[in-house]
C-alpha cells in the first residue's frame, strides 16, 4: 500500500468543503485573489436547489465551511454553477431547471461577499443545462444549452459590469445535453458540443471573436466510429486537451491533443519564424506569406499528405471543409480550417 505525500513529505488527504444536510452537486471552481472559489448547487434546504459557494485557501483551509448563499433563497432548481475571476473579483452564473427558466449571474468580492443583487442575463424557453463561462480579459461569454425541442446551445456576450451585451445566439442546435466546453484561448472564445454526424455522437468546436462573432465554420475535435459525449478541454503551451467519454464495450476517457488556430505550432528550432499565414480560415486557397521557394506541403487530419504549395499557395476548392495541417521543410507549422 502507499499514500501520496507532498515535497515536504505531509499526507495528501480529502479535504470538506461541504457536507451540508442533503444534495451538494455539480461543483466548479476558480482561482484568484490568492484563494479558490468553489461553487455548486445544493439542497440544504430541503426544497428545490440553492447556488453556494466557499473559499479555500492554496493550503487547502476551507474558509466558509457552512458555505456562502449566492443565488437567490427561493424554491427553485438552480443549476450548473460555473465561475472565473476577472482579476478582480469573481463573476458566477447557473441555470434554471423549473419556470421562469433563465440564465442568472452574480459577481462575488474575493473576502466571499456576493457583490450586488443576482442579474438575470437571457430568460429561456425551457430547462437550462451545462451553463458555461469563460472570461477574455474585456468581456464574458456565457453559454447554456435550452434542453427540449431542437437543444439549442446557446450564447451571450456580458460586460464586466454583468450587462448583456446585444440578445443571445444560437451556437448549435440538436446538441447532446451536459456535454459543452467554453474557454478563452487568448484571442478568442472556443464552444465545444456535442452532437449527431455520421450516425454517432462527435465532439465539435466552433470559435467566436470578443464581439460573440463566429470565426470559420464548426469543426471536428473527435472522429471515431464510436459515440463521443461529456467533452471538455483546456489550452496550454499553445495547444488544447480534448477529452471525451467514447463508448465501445463500455464508457472510457479518450482524448486528443490539438493545436491552438493562428499560433505559430512549433519551429523546432525555436527562432522567429518569418513565415506566416494569411489567414487560418480558408475558403479557396492557402496562403503563406514569406514562402519564396521553400517547399511547403499540406496535410488532413490523418497525417495523408495532399500536395505542395506553388509559390506560397495551395488550392483548396477541392477539399471538403475541416481542419488541415500546414507543414514547412524548415521545420514550421500551421492549422487551417476549410469552410465552404
Amino acid at each position: 500500500m502507499g499514500v501520496r505525500v507532498t515535497p515536504n513529505c505531509d499526507s495528501i488527504n480529502s479535504i470538506t468543503i461541504s457536507a451540508a444536510t442533503g444534495i451538494q452537486f455539480l461543483a466548479d471552481v476558480a482561482f484568484g485573489g490568492g484563494i479558490y472559489m468553489v461553487i455548486w448547487s445544493d439542497a440544504r434546504a430541503g426544497s428545490g436547489y440553492q447556488i453556494y459557494a466557499a473559499r479555500v485557501t492554496p493550503a487547502g483551509s476551507v474558509l466558509d465551511p457552512s458555505g456562502i448563499q449566492i443565488g437567490p433563497a427561493t424554491a427553485s432548481y438552480q443549476y450548473f454553477p460555473s465561475i472565473v475571476y476577472d482579476g478582480t473579483r469573481f463573476f458566477s452564473v447557473w441555470g434554471y431547471y423549473l419556470s421562469p427558466y433563465a440564465v442568472t449571474g452574480r459577481f462575488i468580492n474575493t473576502n466571499g461577499t456576493p457583490y450586488g443583487d443576482t442579474i438575470q442575463l437571457a430568460a429561456a424557453s425551457t430547462y437550462v443545462y451545462g451553463t458555461r463561462l469563460a472570461y477574455s480579459g474585456s468581456n464574458y461569454l456565457v453559454s447554456w444549452m435550452e434542453y427540449g425541442g431542437a437543444n439549442l446551445l446557446k450564447g451571450l456576450i456580458v460586460s464586466t459590469s454583468g450587462t448583456p451585451i446585444g440578445s443571445p445566439f444560437t451556437i448549435a442546435d440538436t446538441v447532446m445535453y451536459m456535454s459543452s466546453g467554453l474557454r478563452w484561448d487568448g484571442g478568442k472564445y472556443l464552444v465545444t458540443y456535442c452532437r449527431a454526424s455520421g450516425g454517432y455522437y462527435q465532439v465539435f468546436g466552433r470559435y467566436y471573436d470578443v464581439a460573440g462573432s463566429p470565426v470559420g465554420a464548426p469543426f471536428n475535435i473527435s472522429n471515431t466510429p464510436y459515440n463521443c459525449y461529456y467533452a471538455d478541454f483546456v489550452p496550454g503551451n499553445g495547444r488544447f486537451l480534448n477529452l471525451w467519454s467514447e463508448y465501445r464495450s463500455t464508457y472510457d476517457i479518450y482524448g486528443n491533443v490539438d493545436f491552438l488556430i493562428d499560433v505559430e505550432e512549433g519551429a523546432d528550432n525555436g527562432r522567429q519564424t518569418d513565415l506566416k499565414l494569411r489567414t487560418s480560415i480558408v475558403q479557396n486557397s492557402i496562403e503563406i506569406i514569406g514562402a519564396g521557394d521553400r517547399q511547403i506541403r499540406i496535410y488532413d487530419r490523418t497525417g495523408r499528405l495532399l500536395g505542395s504549395t506553388n509559390n506560397g499557395c495551395f488550392n483548396c476548392t477541392g477539399l471538403e471543409s475541416g481542419v488541415y495541417f500546414v507543414k514547412a521543410s524548415t521545420g514550421e507549422q500551421f492549422k487551417v480550417i476549410k469552410v465552404k
